[in-house]
C-alpha cells in the first residue's frame, strides 16, 4: 500500500482527527485533519496532472522550509508517481520545482508555493511560475489512485514500497512513537522529509511542524520528537 493510498484510507476512516499541525514563528497554529489535508493534496496533484502534465516517474525538486505546504507537496508528488528530493540534501534540478523564493533560478518548471498559515494567495506570481495558491484552488476535491507509489530522496538514498516502510518503522522505533502518537518535527531535523508525509500514515500517527524548534508544543499530547 502507498502512502498516498494510507492517506486516502486515513481520510475514510478518521477524517475528522488531525494529522498535520504547523506551529509558524510568529505564534500561528494550522491544524490539517486527514480530510481537510486529502482535499489540499488532491488539488495540488490535479494541478500538476492537468496543467503540467506530470507523469509518473517525473522529478520534483522541493525547496520548501518546516511548513505544512511541505507536507502537501510530498503527498501530491507521491500521488503521481513522481521521483521527489529536496534542496536541503543537494538537489538542483528537475522537471518540477516547488519554491517559495519568487526570484528562484533552479532549472525546471517552477511552481510558487504560498506560505502564509492558510496558504492564501499573495502577490501575483511573476512571469515564469505557475501561482499554485491561485491556480489550484479550481481543481477537483480527489484525485484517483494512479496505483504508482512515488520515491523519497532520503539520506542519500531512493526509498519506495518496502523500503520506504521499513525505514518509516524504525524511525518511528528509534523516536520511540507509536500507533495513534504524536509526533513533534522541526526543519532543524533530517528526518523532516520523511517524517512530514510519510512516517505518520505507516505508523498511523500524527505530525506536529514547527517553524521554530523552540516553540512550545505542551498543548499538543507530544509522544515523540525528532
Amino acid at each position: 500500500m502507498t502512502p498516498y493510498q494510507r492517506l486516502a484510507r486515513r481520510a475514510a476512516e478518521n477524517g475528522a482527527a488531525p494529522f498535520v499541525t504547523w506551529y509558524g514563528t510568529d505564534g500561528s497554529r494550522i491544524d490539517l485533519s486527514a480530510t481537510t489535508f486529502a482535499n489540499a493534496v488532491a488539488k495540488l496533484a490535479g494541478l500538476l496532472d492537468s496543467e503540467l502534465e506530470v507523469t509518473p516517474g517525473g522529478s520534483l525538486l522541493l525547496d520548501i522550509p518546516s511548513h505544512w505546504q511541505l507536507s502537501v507537496w510530498l503527498a501530491a508528488g507521491d500521488a503521481l508517481g513522481m521521483d521527489i528530493q529536496s534542496t536541503e540534501i543537494g538537489g538542483t534540478e528537475a522537471d518540477i520545482v516547488a519554491t517559495i523564493n519568487p526570484e528562484c533560478e533552479l532549472p525546471g518548471e517552477k511552481v510558487l508555493v504560498p506560505i502564509s498559515p492558510m496558504g492564501l494567495p499573495g502577490p501575483q506570481a511573476p512571469a515564469g511560475f505557475v501561482d499554485q495558491a491561485r491556480e489550484a484552488m479550481g481543481q477537483p476535491d480527489v484525485f484517483p489512485d494512479l496505483g504508482e507509489a512515488g520515491r523519497l530522496r532520503y539520506q542519500q538514498h531512493w526509498l519506495a514500497d518496502a523500503n520506504l516502510v521499513s525505514t518509516c518503522q524504525e524511525l518511528a522505533k528509534t523516536a520511540g512513537l507509536a500507533t495513534g502518537g504524536r509526533l513533534v518535527i522541526s526543519g532543524e531535523s533530517a528526518d523532516l522529509m520523511l517524517a512530514a508525509y510519510a512516517l505518520p500514515l505507516v505508523i498511523d500517527a500524527s505530525v506536529v511542524i514547527l517553524e521554530d524548534p523552540e516553540t512550545d508544543v505542551s498543548a499538543e499530547s507530544v509522544s515523540a520528537r525528532l
